[in-house]
């Protein structure tokens, strides 16, 4: 029996139709391993767009999908049993026109994260990250938010960081995740959760210019021009030669110039 339910899973936005039930109770879980059959119904077949190979069985890793719709995918699998198909459609997007079957033939499931050994989680963060990062430089935006969110998700799960070999690398990862989403968040505005994430990568690293430079362009957006001046002053002193701190500074301080000059031709009029 069809059964049709709409999904919003962070930046994705999907149609699933469950077209078989499929057997068994067991669900695969993040990073399981899942040998599956896409048929891709219209328009004709772009494994480009989709990210995984349409046509045939193939075996994919949930959570490391790498475009908007094997991402989709990875969701979609997540709640399906052996054997069960489901239809996917994007209606609110620019895929709307898409549309395609998963079958979910079987899957291995993975250690879940509770049972995980730090270095087992580090090296998923560091996956996610990695997938993010391509996501990102290819302006897969959405992609690329999410794949950062959830490489941050398993560093915060690590306990006792201060206790192991390893935390200067999980710490660097975490400084770079909060850094990552920062720049995924200026590219749509998000500018009051831009700052918030800077401020947390330089809680970390104290000297990160990066941390400086992309709060001080939130900050701008903000219209917090001196808080702006502050920021790019501070990354200024740390590199020097760095031009586009330079200029973003020179910019800010020209603002705020016009800006001190609009308020006192305002609190002229105020006494004429």
């Amino acid at each position: 029996m069809e059964k049709k339910q709409l999904s919003n899973i962070g930046p994705f936005h999907y149609e699933l139709l469950i077209i078989s039930q499929g057997n068994g109770k067991t669900l695969p879980n993040d990073f399981a391993s899942c040998r599956i059959f896409i048929c891709v119904q219209k328009p004709e077949s772009r494994p480009s767009l989709i990210g995984y190979d349409v046509d045939t069985e193939t075996d994919v890793t949930i959570g490391l999908g790498s475009t908007y719709v094997s991402c989709v995918i990875d969701l979609a699998l997540q709640t399906m049993v052996e054997g069960s198909i489901v239809s996917l459609k994007f209606p609110d997007s620019k895929l709307s026109e898409l549309s395609l079957e998963v079958r979910l033939i079987s899957f291995s499931l993975s250690e879940e994260v509770y049972r995980l050994s730090p270095d087992a989680k580090l090296t998923r963060a560091l996956r996610l990250k990695e997938v993010g990062t391509k996501a990102f430089r290819t302006k897969d935006t959405e992609v690329a938010f999410y794949k950062f969110s959830r490489a941050l998700k398993y560093v915060l799960c690590i306990r006792n960081v201060g206790e192991l070999p390893s935390a200067s690398e999980i710490e660097t990862l975490r400084c770079q995740c909060y850094l990552n989403i920062s720049a995924c968040q200026l590219l749509t505005d998000s500018f009051v959760s831009v700052t918030d994430n800077c401020s947390r990568a330089l809680s970390i690293d104290p000297s990160n210019v990066k941390g400086f430079f992309r709060r001080a362009r939130a900050q701008i957006g903000l219209n917090e021009y001196e808080k702006a001046k502050d920021d790019l002053v501070k990354a200024q002193s740390l590199e020097p030669g760095n031009t586009a701190v330079s200029k973003l500074l020179a910019s800010v301080k020209v603002a705020m110039k016009k800006e001190d000059g609009e308020l006192a031709k305002s609190i002229s009029k105020m006494f004429h």
